[in-house]
C-alpha cells in the first residue's frame, strides 16, 4: 500500500492540502498525518518543560484533526505521527520508518507558490526531501491534474523512476504533459541539450506529451507566461543545483509569477 505523507500544522491550507491528496489518490492509500514541533532554545530545565507541553498539544492536535478528517473522508486509511524536530525532518524519520510515496504539503498565505519560494516550511521540504513534493497553494480549490507542464532543463536524468510519481498521475487522469524548456541561445549546451530531449521523449513515449522550446533570459517569467496561456493544473520541476533551477526559484519573484497563486508545484526527485 502506498503511504503519503500529509503536513499539518492544523491550519486550512493543511486541510486543503489533504483534500487534494484524497480527491487524486482515493481510498487505496494511507494518509500518514504529521505534525512536528520544536522548542526555542532557552535553558536545559524549562526545555524539557516546553518539549513536553509542545508534545501533548501536538498529539491532542492530531487527535482534533483526526476527528475532522475523518468525519471529512469516512473512507479515508489515516493515521496520526507526532515528531520532535522540523517538518523536513519528521517527514524522514517518518519515510525511515513506512517508506512512504509522496509528500503532499499545504503553502501558507495568500501569496500561493511565492509562499514555497521564499522560505517557507514547503519550500524546506522541498529542498530537503529525499521524496517527492506536491505543494498546494492556498488559494488552489481546483483537484483535477489532467495538464501538466514539466519545467525541463534538458540535463540528463539519472534515475528513469524519477517521473514515475508524475507518469502515475498523468496515466490515472488521462493526461497530458508539455515539456517546456526555456533556453538562453547564447548560453546553452545544444550537444548536452539534444540527449537530455531524446531521453525525455523516451520517458514518456508511452503518454500524450509534446516539446515547447522558449528562447528568453527569463526562465521565471517564460514559464509563468506560458502556463497562463495554457490552463496548466500542475508545474512540474526537479530541483537541481543549476543556473537553471537557481533562476526558476530565485528570490527576486516577478510579476509574471502573479498566476501561480493557484498552481500546485509537483517536485520530483532524480
Amino acid at each position: 500500500m502506498k503511504r503519503i505523507i500529509v503536513p499539518t500544522d492544523f491550519s486550512v491550507n493543511a486541510r486543503n492540502a489533504f483534500n487534494y491528496a484524497y480527491s487524486n489518490y482515493g481510498t487505496d492509500v494511507e494518509y500518514v498525518l504529521l505534525n512536528t514541533y520544536e522548542a526555542p532554545n532557552a535553558g536545559n530545565g524549562m526545555l524539557v518543560s516546553i518539549d513536553e507541553i509542545l508534545e501533548k498539544e501536538s498529539i491532542k492536535g492530531l487527535k482534533v484533526e483526526y476527528g475532522i478528517l475523518s468525519e471529512m473522508y469516512p473512507d479515508a486509511n489515516i493515521v496520526t505521527e507526532s515528531v520532535y524536530g522540523a517538518v523536513e525532518d519528521g517527514i524522514r524519520r517518518v519515510n525511515t520508518k513506512k517508506e512512504c510515496h509522496i509528500v503532499v504539503i499545504g503553502t501558507t498565505g495568500a501569496t500561493g507558490l511565492k509562499g514555497v519560494f521564499l522560505g517557507s516550511n514547503a519550500e524546506r521540504v522541498i529542498r530537503e526531501s529525499i521524496l517527492p513534493v506536491l505543494a498546494i497553494p492556498a488559494e488552489c480549490h481546483k483537484v483535477e491534474m489532467n495538464k501538466f507542464v514539466f519545467a525541463a532543463d534538458f540535463k540528463t536524468i539519472h534515475h528513469e523512476s524519477t517521473f514515475d510519481p508524475l507518469l502515475v498521475f498523468v496515466n490515472q487522469h488521462n493526461g497530458t504533459v508539455d515539456i517546456v524548456h526555456v533556453h538562453d541561445p547564447e548560453l546553452d549546451d545544444e550537444q548536452e541539450h539534444s540527449l537530455g530531449r531524446e531521453q525525455l521523449r523516451t520517458i514518456f513515449s508511452a503518454v500524450n506529451y509534446k516539446v515547447e522550446e522558449i528562447p528568453d533570459d527569463n526562465v521565471l517569467e517564460a514559464v509563468g507566461e506560458y502556463i497562463d496561456k495554457h490552463e496548466v493544473d500542475v508545474l512540474v520541476v526537479i530541483p537541481r543545483k543549476t543556473s537553471f533551477f537557481k533562476r526558476l526559484f530565485k528570490k527576486s519573484i516577478s510579476k509574471g509569477l502573479a498566476y501561480s497563486s493557484k498552481v500546485p508545484l509537483l517536485t520530483l526527485k532524480d
